[in-house]
């Protein structure tokens, strides 16, 4: 049985999980903070009705060419605008997400598209060339090109060195795509308990590349526990829109994270779980402002905390040490700071000392892994709750057990060492089309992690 002995003041022991697709929460969030700001990227900004507006633009532009409710649509892109549209048009067409990340070798693209079996990718057109010569090895019928000067308004180019748009035979430009078509998604009906989102390819717990199979189901549970984790508060659906239930005597303002306030940084790749549930759904779920980065920079980063004045930024220890490290670090105003995340790799202790010595909101540790879409536990969303070392608490409805090394059989006493076990609602479907490694890695609605705990 769960222990609920140092649980979160006003925090439900369960959430409410409406039966809802992903892209819903997008939804959600457009139809209360419409004007609201999105998604800034360098001198780019988008408020949440525009971003959703191109999202139906291009979900539309998808169904033209021919993807279909259960259709594997590969995205390998940086974190961009055009990588939240992509992903988001994906989803709304029934057709499932595989992120490919931009660093992938021939070899490593060419596998995961075949054992996908996808037929569409979006990709940037500095990646091209990889992307050119994996192509023919596969099942690839469209390939629709990002470009990054479309990113920029052509009123810099005064200031800013101008790009040329290349163009690339046998390919389709991506904001071509969304000026041509209207802003209406088809209308596909989505049952998300059963139907996948996404299916990302992870070393796992054997070190051989599968295809974890997420279904929406599975996304909007990790992103509805993470959310309102930080934000406090029950999960309510009416009419489209999500919203927070609070208990006698919880305010919204005493929590790190209030819904539909705040900016984030992100920087953490969006074709990474940790990017995917943690600093694009769950960030769009709160209705923050997303600055968001295409690649790290310690030196940008700490400039742009001060600039955006942040509440939000997270990512794994390696963002955090150069970041503590850097000799301007005590320099910058770090005052807006309410919540800092670290998760992916334990954070070194002397790291997370100068950690709290400089931000002044709450730094927490968590724990996942992409077979429970992301995250299974995190530190209490209030700073003295920290407790340096650990990764904290199961979320809502999510248990944990260790279990002994050579049967995964017997369950072990607090104190023992063992395999750490996950169960929750956010828990995988299994490794696409590999029924041994799924029946060796989910038993019994318990995935085995292969981590020791």
């Amino acid at each position: 049985m769960k222990n609920f002995k140092c649980w979160p003041k006003f925090h439900p022991r369960s959430l409410n999980y409406p039966e809802i697709p992903i892209f819903q929460i997008l939804r959600s969030t457009a139809a209360k903070l419409p004007f609201r700001i999105a998604i800034i990227f360098d001198s780019l900004e988008i408020t949440y009705s525009e971003l959703l507006t191109l999202c139906e633009r291009f979900a539309n532009a998808l169904a033209d060419l021919g993807v279909k409710k259960g259709d594997r649509v590969a995205i390998h892109l940086p974190n961009s605008p055009q990588f939240a549209i992509a992903y988001y048009a994906t989803l709304m067409n029934g057709a499932i997400f595989t992120p490919c990340s931009p660093l992938m070798v021939e070899r490593e693209m060419e596998h995961q598209l075949n054992d996908a079996g996808a037929e569409t990718i979006v990709t940037l057109d500095l990646f091209y060339p990889t992307v050119a010569k994996v192509v023919p090895k596969t099942k690839i019928k469209n390939v629709i090109v990002a470009a990054i000067p479309d990113i920029f308004p052509p009123l810099l180019t005064a200031i800013k060195p101008p790009l040329v748009k290349k163009e690339l035979p046998g390919t389709l430009d991506f904001t071509s795509l969304l000026k041509a078509h209207e802003p209406k998604a088809p209308d596909v009906k989505i049952d998300p308990k059963k139907d996948l989102a996404h299916l990302a390819y992870t070393g796992g717990t054997t070190g051989v590349s599968k295809g974890v199979m997420l279904t929406h189901a599975n996304v909007v549970a990790n992103v509805l526990q993470v959310g309102y984790w930080s934000g406090g508060g029950d999960v309510s659906y009416k009419d489209g829109v999500l919203d927070v239930v609070r208990m006698e005597g919880d305010r919204a303002e005493d929590h790190p994270i209030p819904f539909g306030k705040g900016k984030a940084l992100v920087v953490v790749p969006w074709f990474h779980a940790m990017g995917t549930v943690g600093y694009l759904n769950n960030l769009i779920l709160s209705g923050m402002t997303l600055v968001v980065f295409p690649r790290f920079d310690p030196g940008q980063y700490l400039q742009a905390i001060e600039k955006y004045e942040a509440n939000t930024i997270g990512g794994a220890p390696q963002l955090f040490i150069p970041l503590v490290n850097h000799p301007d670090f005590k320099k910058y105003n770090l005052s807006s700071i309410r919540l800092v995340a670290s998760g992916a790799a334990p954070l070194p202790i002397p790291v997370l000392n100068q950690m709290l010595q400089n931000f002044s909101g709450v730094v927490a540790e968590g724990y996942g892994l992409t077979e429970v879409s992301m995250c299974s536990n995190l530190n209490p969303p209030y700073r003295d709750g920290l407790k340096p070392g650990s990764v904290g608490l199961p979320l809502h409805d999510t248990e944990l057990k260790i279990v002994d090394l050579e049967t995964g059989t017997q369950r072990l006493a607090p104190g023992e060492v063992g395999e750490v076990c996950i169960k929750g609602p956010q828990v995988m479907q299994g490794y696409w089309n590999k029924p041994e490694e799924t029946k060796s890695t989910l038993r019994d609605g318990w995935v085995y992690t292969g981590d020791i705990g």
